[in-house]
This record gives structure tokens, sequence and C-alpha cells, in this order.
């Protein structure tokens, strides 16, 4: 919590399961996600899950998960997972805790890897659900850089398209 405190950045507490949630706004699309990170109950890794603003619909799932399963592929932190149900999409990371772990810098790293992924996935996403595009045309786009060659600069610190939620700390 001390990481979105120190920037002035708003969220709403949810003690029963140590986590903080909050919205942010894509630059893609300017679609607006919400965003949850918190502690597991052994207090041994750090969660983090932005949830997509769209279902996919029934009839369209098989063909997300094709998009799903390539665009995975490759991602060294987080995964792209759906509802099979209710056709909601997440984007999910986490990372252990080690005694000598700067929670901040863990929180940091989770909250930009979260936000630039879901801006990132989202135009394969929509061209999928609705230009008819299919999986195998869409998924290709690789402008992810490997963690290893990012800049360390907070990743632009992408903090800075959060919003605040309707209820602070």
């Amino acid at each position: 919590m001390g990481y979105f405190s120190s920037r002035g950045i708003k969220f709403q507490t949810d003690l029963r399961k140590s986590a903080i949630h909050m919205n942010f706004k894509g630059v893609t699309y300017g679609m607006r996600f919400r965003f949850s990170i918190g502690l597991d109950k052994g207090r041994e890794l750090v969660q983090c899950s932005s949830k997509f603003p769209l279902s996919v619909p029934e009839e369209m799932r098989a063909a997300l998960s094709e998009l799903i399963v390539r665009a995975n592929y490759g991602v060294k932190i987080g995964r792209v997972e759906m509802d099979q149900e209710s056709g909601d999409l997440f984007f999910r990371a986490s990372s252990f805790v080690v005694e000598e772990a700067d929670m901040d810098k863990i929180v940091r790293r989770l909250t930009g890897i979260s936000i630039g992924f879901c801006d990132f996935f989202t135009p394969e996403l929509m061209q999928c659900l609705y230009s008819g595009v299919t999986p195998r045309l869409t998924a290709p786009r690789k402008a992810v850089v490997p963690l290893e060659t990012q800049p360390h600069q907070d990743q632009q610190d992408v903090t800075s398209s959060l919003e605040p939620a309707a209820t602070s700390q």
C-alpha cells in the first residue's frame, strides 16, 4: 500500500483478503480496467489481477481461447486467463516474497507488468472479438520487450494511468 500512497494514488482496501483495488485507464483504447493486488493467506506470494472491462460472448470463447494461448506464449511473468463460464478476462501475475525483499519494488514491477500487458493485449483482443480477425493473424505482434532488456525506469512509471477509485484508503 505504501507504494500507491506515496504517489497519491487512491485505492480501496479489502482487509479480509489483504488486498487493495483500484481502476486504471488503458492508453490504447481508453478502456477502464479493475486492478487488485495483495498477499496470499500464507503471506508468501504477492498476487495481482487486472480484469478487462468486457466479457467474451459464448460463441467467441473458442476463438479467444486460441488467442490467449498465443498471447501467453513466451510471457515470463503473468498470464491472460478467461473464465469459461462467464467469459470474463483477466491478466494475473505473482511474485514470491522473500525475507529481504523490497515490497515496493515487487509491487511496482507487478503493477507495471499488469498494466502494460493489458494495454498491449487490448488491440488483439478487440480485433478478434469485433473485426472477425482470426487469432492466427492477430497474435503475431511482438512488441513486448523481454524483461532483461527493459529500461530500468519503472517502465516509464505506468502508475500514471491509475485513476482514483470511488473510495480511498
